[in-house]
């Protein structure tokens, strides 16, 4: 019977204070106030199983108090679906995770926030459901394709470009449009959900926070995944990447991978 091998990594970096990222993979997070953190699971691929990445926004430790209560909040869900044997919805998750970083904002009054990109497996047929720009990336065959949208004024202005052939329109490049955090009397979020999509042999997906994407170019994450090396490899030396390249930000990752 095949294998699904899943491999996370969480590191402060070289220029924050705490590590205000976080993860979750399959009941497993990373505790308030760690730095760093690894983690390596290999288990039955039958099933449903969800992972996701947070990276949390916010002054003094608040955005990591904000990425903590997403995954605190989301395992609290997964776990009340399976006791009363309902379906796991990705978007009611996302809701659920919205609704308790707002009630937190509301007890410390204190701006914080936090992205969340989520990946629902089910039999290895696998979902994505995100708000913010930690993003979702598939590598099959040599190709690496994100399969997350953002949700940053520039990827909304790029959209506008595409498909109404707008020209010039003002944004912030880095501002975000939707994430966690956000009171319904503000803004109604809604998560993006990617189509289904069927794991194969030697397929290597991979979710990250901005901490990665920002610091290493599409290309040579592309060049890891391609490698002939172990799933922790790839991890490690992708973080490491990171790292050479600065580490200006909380670097999260993880990898997620079917073994035969």
């Amino acid at each position: 019977m095949s294998k699904l091998e899943v491999v996370t990594l969480s590191n402060i970096g070289k220029k924050r204070e705490t590590n205000q990222d976080n993860f979750y993979c399959n009941g497993i997070f990373k505790p308030m106030q760690d730095t760093c953190f690894f983690y390596r699971q290999v288990e039955d691929s039958q099933g449903e199983k969800i992972y996701a990445v947070l990276d949390g926004m916010g002054g003094l430790r608040y955005g990591e108090q904000a990425a903590y209560i997403g995954v605190e909040t989301l395992h609290s869900y997964i776990q009340k679906s399976r006791t009363e044997k309902t379906t796991f919805s990705g978007k009611q998750a996302v809701y659920h995770m919205n609704e308790a970083i707002c009630a937190e904002i509301k007890n410390k009054h204190a701006r914080m926030g936090s992205t969340v990109t989520l990946l629902k497996y089910d039999h290895a047929h696998i979902r994505f459901y995100n708000l913010g720009d930690s993003k979702a990336f598939l590598y099959r065959k040599g190709t690496l394709r994100q399969v997350t949208e953002d949700h940053t004024e520039q990827a909304s202005y790029l959209r506008l470009q595409k498909n109404l052939g707008i020209k010039s329109v003002a944004y912030q490049e880095n501002a975000l449009t939707q994430y966690l955090g956000i009171e319904s009397e503000e803004f109604v979020i809604e998560p993006s959900v990617s189509s289904e999509i069927k794991m194969m042999e030697k397929d290597v997906f991979l979710l990250c926070t901005d901490g990665l994407t920002d610091m290493v170019q599409k290309e040579k994450i592309s060049a890891v995944l391609s490698e002939n090396t172990s799933l922790e490899e790839k991890g490690r030396r992708l973080e490491k990447l990171a790292m050479d390249a600065g580490g200006r930000d909380n670097i999260t990752i993880l990898l997620l991978e079917k073994q035969v």
